[in-house]
C-alpha cells in the first residue's frame, strides 16, 4: 500500500533530521580537530572557512531537490524533482530560473506536470547578514492537457545568524491566465526554508510552500515540501 502524504511527509523530515545531525557532527568535529590540531590560538571561525565568506548570503547558486506536493481538489498527491539556477548581478540584483517535472494523481489517473520558472529578484541589507529580498517571476504550468501561464511576486528575507544555518520565509501572490480554461486564477501563500551549510558551498535544505488558488469556483490549494541540496558558486 502507498504511504499517504502524512506518511511520507514524517518519514523525510525523519530522514532529512537524520542526515542533518550527522554532517553537522561530521562539520564541527571536522573543525574541532582542525583549530587544535593548527592552533589554539585561532578563532573557531578560521577553519575550515574564511572569517570574512562564512556568513556571507550569497546569490548565485545551483539547486537541486526532491520534490512532494499535496495539491487541493484536482488530485491527491503528485512527487518529483526540482531544479533551480540563480546568479547573482552587481551588488543587489539576480536572475534565477527553475523548472521543476511531477507525477500528479488525479482520481486514480496518472498526469505529468511540469512548471517552469523564470524571473528577476532584488536584494538588500537590513542588517548584518539580514536582507530582505523582492522576486519577480514568469510562471508556466503544464500538465501535457492544458498549460497555464502567470506572473509571480515573493516578498521575504533571508537571515544567516550562524555559518551553519541560514533561514528564510517570504509572502507568495500568483495571478494565472488559463486559457484553456478560460478564467483568471490568482492565490496567496507563504515559504520557509532552512539551510543547514556542511562546506564553505554545499549546503542541505528543506523547504515549504503553501498556496492557496482559488480558479473559478474550485479551490487548488496546494502544499510543496522540498529537501535538497544547494551549491553556492
Amino acid at each position: 500500500m502507498k504511504p499517504s502524504l502524512p506518511q511520507q511527509l514524517v518519514r523525510s523530515s525523519l530522514l532529512a533530521f537524520g542526515a542533518l545531525t550527522l554532517l553537522a557532527g561530521a562539520s564541527v568535529a571536522r573543525t574541532g580537530a582542525s583549530v587544535s590540531g593548527d592552533s589554539a590560538d585561532e578563532p573557531w571561525d578560521a577553519h575550515p572557512w574564511s572569517a570574512s565568506e562564512s556568513r556571507a548570503l550569497r546569490y548565485s547558486y545551483l539547486e537541486g531537490s526532491y520534490l512532494l506536493s499535496d495539491v487541493g481538489d484536482f488530485s491527491d498527491e503528485a512527487d518529483g524533482w526540482k531544479l533551480e539556477a540563480s546568479l547573482g548581478i552587481a551588488d543587489s540584483f539576480r536572475f534565477f530560473a527553475s523548472l521543476a517535472d511531477s507525477e500528479l494523481n488525479q482520481m486514480g489517473a496518472k498526469i505529468d506536470e511540469t512548471n517552469l520558472v523564470v524571473g528577476v529578484g532584488y536584494h538588500a541589507p537590513i542588517a548584518p547578514n539580514l536582507d530582505w529580498t523582492l522576486d519577480l517571476a514568469y510562471l508556466e504550468e503544464d500538465t501535457r492537457r492544458e498549460v497555464g501561464q502567470g506572473l509571480g511576486v515573493d516578498l521575504g528575507a533571508r537571515w544567516r545568524p550562524t555559518r551553519l544555518l541560514e533561514f528564510s520565509a517570504g509572502g507568495l501572490y500568483h495571478l494565472y491566465d488559463d486559457n484553456d480554461v478560460g478564467e483568471d486564477a490568482d492565490g496567496i501563500g507563504f515559504r520557509a526554508e532552512g539551510h543547514l551549510w556542511v562546506q564553505d558551498k554545499l549546503s542541505i535544505f528543506a523547504r515549504y510552500e503553501a498556496l492557496s488558488v482559488d480558479v473559478g469556483s474550485n479551490n487548488a490549494d496546494r502544499d510543496n515540501l522540498q529537501i535538497g541540496l544547494r551549491l553556492a558558486l
